[in-house]
């Protein structure tokens, strides 16, 4: 009897001893770990902004975080830095002054306004932001964050602008001409709609072009054979 109560006093002991230490231990999960939420069915990691479909000088792009931690109970400070492959030059694009993500929401989204310049008509820069980890969050997730945003407002001859959109709907392309149409009258993929749309959208164009007497660059009328 005593060799067993021995035995107990010693188990009892073991497991307060163990019951202690468990209590010691510190627990995990305190932490928030920030990223870039990627679609799933993404491929190409870099958003764009192209100026191309507007007549605006300014755009604004947004890219979507998300954390994973305890909830935020006030607004909460996250770190960002700049990329080195950075290539857009102070003029062209502005952060927020703080970066914070809202109390509550465990998705927020980054903003940040483009500003078109002539040299984005000859050639696409980016900006490179990096989640950099704070007091706040920790930015550790592997490929999550990095975000490269594209920017240009070059523009070319799309391949649907073929010889039937020339001779029966919008006429001899040029980049004037296709901006307005994009800006003004749809910018979406005009070479998949049925004829009919076609003709619908290339109407309001000629009535646009007629009724504000716009011209190429070389001062000729533009010509918009639809009829």
């Amino acid at each position: 009897m005593k060799r067993i109560f021995i035995l107990m006093t010693v188990l009892a002991a073991g497991i307060v001893s163990q019951s202690c230490d468990e209590r010691e231990i510190p627990t995990f999960g305190e932490e928030r770990y920030i990223y870039v939420e990627w679609a799933k069915d993404v491929t190409d990691k870099n958003f764009i902004c192209s100026f191309i479909t507007t007549l605006e000088d300014d755009k604004t792009v947004g890219i979507p975080l998300r954390f994973a931690g305890r909830t935020l109970t006030e607004d909460t400070e996250y770190a960002v830095k700049l990329g080195t492959e950075t290539d857009v030059t102070e003029g062209e694009y502005e952060l927020p002054e703080r970066f914070v993500f809202r109390k509550g929401y465990f998705q927020d989204t980054l903003y940040v306004t483009f500003t078109r310049s002539e040299r984005m008509q000859q050639n696409s820069y980016k900006l490179v932001l990096n989640l950099v980890s704070n007091e706040n969050f920790l930015a550790t997730q592997r490929d999550a964050t990095s975000a490269t945003i594209i920017v240009s407002d070059m523009i070319s001859q799309p391949e649907w602008w073929d010889e039937t959109v020339i001779n029966s709907y919008l006429g001899p392309y040029s980049d004037k001409k296709f901006r307005l149409f994009l800006s003004e009258i749809y910018s979406g993929d005009y070479g998949a709609l049925s004829a009919d749309e076609k003709r619908a959208y290339a109407l309001q164009f000629k009535e646009y072009v007629e009724q504000n007497d716009i011209r190429e660059d070389n001062n000729e009328p533009m010509v918009v054979p639809v009829v």
